[in-house]
């Protein structure tokens, strides 16, 4: 039982620093047994953004 604790403790702030890195805002982010983004997704989303920032540059 006390490793599961230790598990969930590490697991916590793993989740909220992806969460900051791909900007999400703390209301949306799901809880419990959340869709984690595989690689694919985060560069898709990751190109999305650059593209967007070109187009509102330009």
């Amino acid at each position: 039982m006390e490793e599961d604790s230790k598990t969930k403790i590490k697991i916590v702030p793993l989740i909220s620093e992806m969460d900051r890195k791909l900007g999400m805002p703390r209301s949306e982010v799901p809880i419990g047994n959340s869709h984690i983004p595989t690689k694919a997704e985060m560069k898709k989303k990751s190109l999305e953004d650059m593209l967007k920032r070109i187009q509102d540059r330009g």
